[in-house]
């Protein structure tokens, strides 16, 4: 399989330094959890590093702190002598695989220029892009100085505790960055201005890093060619950028898409991957040293294609390193099929950018705690009964497996999946998590799957299992409202049901008929793709829906809608519609809403009564109206589904509840207490 990713596995020189192959993981900080109160790695981020480097990526980037921080999100500290000890355990458990690592000087928008002085935000200026993001102090030549000379005794520190280069953080609006951007540099002094002065605080760091470490430690940079805040860089900005930067002696150019500040889509799934590759290609044309393409790449054939093009030199991004260690290993070794790809749900970026460790990733559970225990063989398997095959009940079962337990994973509809079978409708990039389940399935022998089988106490007391988890989901929240009994309401739940063969009971001769159909049609002809396809016709959605329930179900329908140009309202008691999305999602999706004339957005609103006209609902100042909908879809998400696991108590010995029937939550949620169940069996 090697021969198929040429590109990808061909080592690549960068500076000094020799990449024994095109993956590189950028930098990220993972914070709580794995850096202690006194910002010390634990051996949970010890492992965490020696786990990608034996998994195969050439090269780690991890975020270290250059002054003594006092933000919340806390990172190594590599500023003095003593921190020498803590850093050469890092680098000696990336070394031991093959790997190399670097630190990124990392100073977003804060910065602190002594201990006498608290850390704020620092920049060419006192420019705001965000009204949250800000205030800014102006920087003095004195600060910047400062500054210069903080990040050189970093690189020293490094370098004395055998890290294999720094890199400079000059991207994403952090205070490099603000110096490089005609968006918020304002200066009139050799630091503002024209692209060489704006480009000069950059070069001050990288030659200031060079002579305290000699020519030969390789200082890297990741920066932003694309702003994508207003009067920011543009590509033609960055082109003449580009060579001052190589200049001053860097030796690749990370490419980081945008700001922190940006109002357009980066990093979410509506992202196709190597969609910024084009950036790299722009860069590529000027640049005499190698180009990283960053953001949206998390698809091995992509990647080979975007190498194969000439579009940049190495693939750099940090989720597909968290979804799955062994990434690079599993291409080379030609397994593509046992890639846990990333989905592109973001919940690592939401906890990270919350101030939370890195714990919970839809694919991958072994984060956060569980880095410190393997998963091995118990000394006496158990025969296990894992009821529900949607993200918790799969996570349950293969776990389960890999440790040597007897499992049989049931489910009453005809596929495996649950919740993943209606959500890949929305999220195309699931299909690769449910893709990957059924491959893991197939190969796991000690696994007996058991569709179109409903779970009752009597067929558990029948197989007399040694455990039972229960992953069943939960129950759909009803709307509790005159009307919600007509044939043109349509309950999210009434999707799954009929994907699993059992089509709701609608009044109406034609209701009858489609629903009917339809089970029939798609319990042999399913896939998420020819649904999406199936929505633009006139049923069961008509040209104008009500859409009760603003959370995350009632967005994702609601976006789906709106790209088969169908009118809307949106319903949602509480104040915010998409309250419960993703932060890295929230923003644009909410954006869409308010920028679409077909769209209108309801919150703090009470439905009253569906009728013939519509659906009649108060407003919070009390106001009533109707809207005219050709159909109510309700969207009120889950509730707790305890009745199998309330049947079982003291029936079998072991009986664990996961997942949204015990708590409704995201995907990654019961990812992690699947996994967790099994292993403590």
């Amino acid at each position: 399989m090697m021969s198929e990713f040429t590109h990808l596995f061909k080592p690549i020189k960068v500076g000094s330094l020799t990449l024994r192959n095109r993956m590189i993981t950028t930098s990220m900080s993972p914070g709580h959890g794995y850096t202690t109160d006194d910002n010390k790695p634990t051996q949970v981020f010890l492992n965490y590093l020696e786990e990608r480097s034996k998994g195969g990526y050439a090269l780690i980037c991890q975020s270290v702190a250059f002054y003594p921080r006092q933000s919340r999100h806390p990172l190594p500290n590599a500023y003095a002598p003593e921190h020498l000890p803590h850093l050469r355990a890092m680098a000696e458990a990336v070394h031991k695989h093959g790997g190399l690592l670097v630190g990124q000087a990392l100073a977003l928008h804060d910065w602190r220029r002594n201990t006498n002085e608290p850390e704020g935000h620092f920049g060419p200026s006192d420019i705001q892009i965000l009204k949250g993001v800000g205030p800014f102090q102006t920087m003095t030549k004195e600060d910047i100085k400062t500054y210069a000379t903080q990040v050189a005794n970093c690189g020293k520190i490094l370098q004395a505790a055998g890290w294999d280069g720094i890199e400079l953080l000059a991207g994403v609006g952090g205070v490099l960055s603000r110096f490089l951007s005609k968006a918020t540099n304002n200066r009139t002094d050799e630091y503002g201005g024209s692209v060489e002065n704006r480009c000069r605080f950059a070069m001050e760091v990288v030659q200031a890093v060079k002579e305290a470490c000699g020519q030969e430690f390789p200082v890297l940079i990741r920066w932003s060619p694309v702003d994508y805040v207003k009067n920011g860089n543009e590509i033609e900005d960055a082109k003449q950028i580009v060579p001052y930067l190589e200049k001053a002696g860097v030796a690749w150019h990370n490419l980081a898409v945008g700001w922190h500040e940006s109002s357009v889509p980066l990093t979410t799934k509506e992202i196709p991957d190597g969609h910024w590759s084009w950036i790299a290609a722009e860069i590529k044309k000027v640049a005499t040293i190698p180009v990283v393409t960053g953001y949206r790449e998390t698809d091995p054939l992509v990647m080979e294609k975007v190498l194969a093009e000439g579009k940049a030199d190495l693939i750099g991004g940090v989720r597909y390193c968290i979804a799955d260690p062994e990434f690079p290993n599993k291409v080379r070794e030609g397994r593509l099929e046992d890639i846990q790809m990333c989905i592109t749900c973001c919940r690592c970026l939401d906890e990270m950018a919350a101030g939370h460790g890195l714990e919970y990733c839809s694919v991958n559970p072994r984060l956060g705690p569980e880095l410190l225990t393997p998963v091995e063989p118990v000394a006496r398997p158990k025969k296990v009964m894992v009821v529900g095959s949607g993200p918790g009940g799969l996570a349950a079962a293969l776990t389960a497996a890999k440790r040597g337990h007897q499992v049989t994973l049931y489910e009453r509809g005809p596929r495996v999946g649950g919740c993943l079978v209606m959500s890949a409708i929305f999220s195309p990039t699931y299909e690769r998590l449910t893709r990957y389940y059924k491959a893991q399935l197939s190969k796991t022998p000690n696994i007996q799957v058991k569709l179109n089988t409903l779970v009752t106490p009597e067929l558990v007391r029948s197989e007399k299992p040694e455990a039972v988890i229960i992953a069943v989901g939960g129950h759909p929240v009803d709307l509790k409202a005159p009307g919600v009994e007509r044939g043109d309401v349509v309950r999210s739940h009434d999707f799954l049901e009929m994907l699993n063969g059992k089509p709701p009971q609608k009044p109406g001769l034609i209701n009858k008929v489609m629903w009917n159909g339809g089970a029939v049609f798609l319990r042999l002809f399913y896939s998420p793709k020819l649904v999406r396809s199936l929505m633009g016709m006139p049923w069961p959605f008509g040209k104008r829906v009500a859409i009760i329930g603003g959370g995350l179900p009632g967005c994702e329908l609601g976006q789906e809608l709106l790209a088969h140009q169908r009118k809307m309202a949106i319903l949602e008691e509480r104040k915010k519609i998409g309250y419960d999305v993703g932060a890295s999602d929230r923003f644009h999706v909410v954006s869409k809403f308010k920028k679409s004339p077909d769209v209108q957005m309801e919150p703090s609103t009470k439905v009253l009564a569906i009728t013939a006209e519509g659906v009649k609902f108060r407003r919070e100042d009390s106001t009533e109206a109707i809207y005219p909908a050709d159909t109510v879809a309700v969207t009120l998400g889950f509730e707790k589904n305890l009745e199998l696991a309330d049947r079982l108590k003291g029936k079998v010995p072991i009986l664990k509840v996961i997942g949204d029937c015990e708590d409704p939550k995201r995907m990654a949620d019961a990812t992690k207490k699947g996994y967790r169940a099994a292993m403590e069996l």
